[in-house]
């Protein structure tokens, strides 16, 4: 199957560059502020899509919590994300998306493999706290990634480049998925074709999909200093 999609990707690559209007039009990644964009969060989103996977699933498989314990301890990220949205503006314009992008992305990663640390005597209110910090450092790279896509590109062009913009970060969180997936079964594997799931694999893959998220983190410092200062307003 991957080496199926591999060639018909081929195939829309030639496609796309030799009919006028492709649905994907694969030229705007020429603007560095999409380009980026897309690649680096495809390694973001990626380590973001896997945490919801992951932590109900260690709660309640690793910590034996009922479901109920472990939602009402999960919906802490959500609340953080929603706390940020009342200051992401003012962030953006006092620290600039190039700034925001690699300080906040290596904290968010660390908080994501914060994740892997806890164990059945961590305090609730410890991992709550964790939670909420990390679910407002997710929501604000979330917003700084999903708006200076767009901060270089012709008001003609929004619309394809929405497209491609959605298709990528809808792959990736996917993608986090099956890589957490992938990260508890090698860990299992690592420890002798073993059949249950430990807190040890659980964490094993949290450290791996941060890993996984720092790798956005060299493309963002290609951005220059003043990348998308017409939006957020912030002068480099």
């Amino acid at each position: 199957l991957i080496a199926l999609g591999a060639v018909l990707m081929g195939f829309y690559v030639r496609h796309a560059a030799r009919v006028p209007n492709p649905i994907l039009d694969l030229k705007l990644l020429r603007v560095d502020t999409l380009r980026i964009s897309v690649g680096a969060g495809t390694f973001y989103r990626l380590s973001a899509g896997a945490i919801p996977f992951l932590l109900p699933l260690m709660l309640q498989i690793g910590f034996d919590l009922s479901p109920f314990q472990s939602g009402m301890i999960t919906c802490a990220s959500a609340l953080g994300a929603l706390m940020m949205k009342f200051a992401a503006t003012r962030l953006l314009k006092r620290f600039g998306y190039r700034q925001l992008l690699l300080v906040n992305g290596l904290v968010s990663c660390i908080l994501m493999a914060a994740n892997g640390l806890f164990t059945r005597e961590t305090p609730l209110l410890a991992i709550f706290v964790i939670l909420v910090t990390g679910g407002l450092s997710r929501s604000m790279q979330f917003t700084s990634l999903n708006s200076i896509a767009y901060a270089d590109i012709a008001n003609k062009d929004i619309a394809r480049a929405n497209g491609i913009y959605t298709v990528m970060q809808q792959l990736s969180l996917t993608l986090g998925v099956a890589a957490a997936a992938m990260a508890l079964d090698m860990s299992q594997l690592l420890r002798g074709h073993a059949t249950d799931l430990v807190p040890a694999d659980f964490s094993f893959a949290f450290f791996v999909v941060a890993a996984a998220g720092l790798l956005a983190i060299p493309q963002f410092y290609r951005l220059p200093a003043n990348a998308g200062e017409a939006m957020s307003g912030h002068r480099a």
